[in-house]
């Protein structure tokens, strides 16, 4: 029987508690035992986009979301599922999804945040202007930090209606899904407090991972980048676990993928 609407009964291991550890998104690489080679087929993955622009980042994008997928309906599980050249068009298709959804959003918010960016930087770039050739560094400063900060909040701001949408849209398999405003609505209600510390806790660590890449010849800044998108996977499956547990609606799943009654 088709899912679309139907409630789910609780996926086998759903009495385990819903846990938020930051630090877990990074450390559950480590459980699969070809954590290095799902690493190497996400670099490849990433390397691939300066070639095919796009393509790659869609098919880890699908893997990782099955991902998401495997440990949700099992939460006892620890090892997450191997990738596989062998479902690549699945991958493909799964994360073109959640992927269309994201560019949705960011093609609206981004115009915002610059508004606000320039109606914040206008008067900064004014007073710096009026204090002739060379600022005082201070006011320089000042100016670099509240544009940075108001950068970072509408980042954080828009993480709030992207991350539901994305799950939405990668678990259903379903654009239409990703546009569901009261999922939407409820999905920040519960959890939107979770999900900007998500955001910032990612946004920090990414840094700090992309420099270690660089550092490793540039040529780590790739399987770092994979580590990156698996990290924030793992993020948005606590995410949706925690908004479970404190009594969300479920994301209703293809009938094949459904939890047997």
């Amino acid at each position: 029987m088709s899912s679309a609407n139907a409630p789910y009964p609780p996926a086998p291991g759903a009495d385990a508690p819903a846990r938020r550890d930051f630090l877990r998104a990074y450390g559950f690489v480590g459980d699969s035992p070809n954590w290095a080679l799902n690493l190497l087929m996400g670099a490849v993955c990433v390397l691939s986009t300066m070639v095919i622009p796009i393509i790659g980042q869609l098919v880890f994008l699908g893997y990782n979301f099955e991902i998401i997928e495997a440990l949700h309906l099992d939460r006892r599980r620890r090892a997450y599922p191997d990738f596989s050249f062998d479902r690549f068009t699945e991958y493909l298709i799964r994360g073109a999804w959640p992927f269309l959804v994201s560019l949705i959003v960011s093609v609206v918010a981004t115009p915002l945040i610059m508004v606000v960016l320039a109606i914040v930087g206008l008067p900064l770039l004014i007073m710096l202007n009026a204090r002739g050739d060379n600022p005082g560094g201070l006011l320089v400063l000042a100016a670099g930090l509240t544009i940075s900060v108001v950068t970072v909040a509408g980042m954080a701001l828009m993480a709030l209606a992207m991350v539901p949408m994305m799950l939405r849209a990668g678990l259903a398999q379903d654009f239409g899904e990703g546009f569901n405003l009261e999922f939407i609505k409820d999905f920040i209600r519960r959890v939107w407090k979770e999900t900007i510390l998500a955001y910032l806790f990612l946004v920090v660590s990414a840094l700090v991972v992309s420099l270690a890449g660089l550092v490793l010849l540039c040529v780590g800044i790739f399987p770092a980048a994979a580590l990156i998108m698996l990290a924030q996977a793992h993020l948005h499956l606590q995410l949706y676990e925690l908004y479970l547990a404190r009594g969300g609606t479920p994301i209703p799943l293809p009938a094949r993928l459904a939890p047997p009654a």
